[in-house]
């Protein structure tokens, strides 16, 4: 097996591993977060309807041109929280897939904790 296989087999089962612990409800939807080299995506998924609750990203057009720092996530923190307060959302359940809780994802997590998100 070649090395960029075995890479993403190793993200598949880390990612796994935190979601097996995760349920998205109505009431209480799973924060999920990508990241790429050039953005950064968040969004929170009801899982037991299999619906997208509200997201947000730095790809969407906001005027960021690049959003790979963590100051681009931070914002894309706080306008998910803005949208999830709008609808009545006050709690999440964060799912950081298979990234560690460090830099760029630690940034969106705060800024959405700061606004007012609790998980």
């Amino acid at each position: 097996m070649d090395a960029q296989k075995l890479k993403h087999r190793r993200q598949e089962r880390r990612a796994h591993r935190v979601r097996r612990k995760i349920t998205g409800t109505a009431e209480r939807p799973r924060l999920s977060v990508f990241r790429s080299s050039k953005h950064i995506y968040a969004q929170l998924i009801d899982d037991l309807n299999g619906v997208t609750v509200a997201a947000a990203s730095t790809a969407a057009k906001t005027g960021a041109k690049y959003g790979g720092n963590v100051k681009a996530a931070a914002a894309v923190g706080q306008k998910l929280a803005e949208a999830a307060k709008a609808m009545g959302i006050t709690q999440a359940a964060f799912d950081r897939g298979h990234y560690r809780y460090h830099g760029r994802v630690k940034a969106l997590a705060d800024a959405a904790r700061k606004g007012g998100l609790q998980f």
